[in-house]
């Protein structure tokens, strides 16, 4: 583990987040937490949908510290936690926080521009991160990182790939038009992958070793449910020239 993840991991525990923990928790296994932050890396600009308690968005910061790099954070939620703040106070945070729907985020473009690290962890539904992912992108640094959780582990497969990609397009529009969070998120993933025409998307192979079947009592991952697996996927966005 690099010194200033292992760095990072120890100020980050003070604050008193645990991971999956269901009141003042991180829904990042150990593991995730490190994966993440090896994504993030020197980022300058971080910006994530769905905080809640803050947890990962504190992680960053941590980080950010850790390493001695000017770093600035935002954190969107529709509604945050009592919890949020204070996490954020326990933390002596500078998080900026904009608690509103990531439909409202371009209200917010010129404070996001140029964000170059986004991390999706909003409402589970195909559409929504598809919405998520172009709003972002669009905002984004040439060749910053876009980041998915609660993902499957098997994105690392082409033939799940291919299946994803398939279904997405056979059942477009029923997905377009269900409002649930129905956690299409490898499909929609696929999707993006296959359709989006702003950039060129460049899947990163974010497999790591984690499992965790006596913390959720499942040995395999099922949809909707906290993996036993790691869930974090994530991409490169290269900007296409005009």
């Amino acid at each position: 583990m690099a010194a200033n993840i292992e760095t990072t991991l120890r100020e980050f525990s003070k604050i008193g987040l645990f991971s999956h923990n269901p009141h003042n928790g991180i829904g990042l296994w150990p593991e995730e937490q490190e994966l993440l932050l090896t994504l993030v890396g020197e980022s300058k600009k971080y910006f994530e949908i769905g905080s809640h308690n803050l947890g990962s968005a504190l992680l960053v910061e941590k980080h950010a510290e850790a390493m001695n790099l000017s770093r600035d954070i935002f954190a969107l939620d529709l509604k945050f936690s009592p919890w949020a703040r204070l996490n954020y106070q326990r933390a002596k945070s500078s998080i900026m926080q904009l608690e509103c729907s990531s439909n409202d985020l371009l209200n917010y473009k010129e404070d996001l521009k140029g964000v170059d690290f986004v991390f999706i962890d909003g409402f589970h539904s195909f559409r929504q991160v598809v919405k998520d992912f172009c709003l972002s992108s669009s905002l984004m640094t040439n060749g910053g990182i876009i980041a998915f959780h609660d993902t499957s582990p098997n994105l690392n497969k082409p033939e799940h790939r291919a299946k994803c990609t398939k279904f997405a397009h056979d059942n477009l529009e029923y997905l377009n038009n269900d409002e649930s969070e129905n956690f299409y998120m490898d499909e929609a993933i696929c999707y993006v992958l296959d359709t989006y025409k702003g950039a060129t998307l460049e899947l990163i192979d974010c497999t790591i070793e984690c499992y965790h079947p006596r913390e959720t009592r499942l040995t395999s991952w099922i949809r909707g449910k906290t993996s036993p697996h790691s869930a974090i996927w994530a991409m490169k966005v290269t900007k296409n020239e005009s």
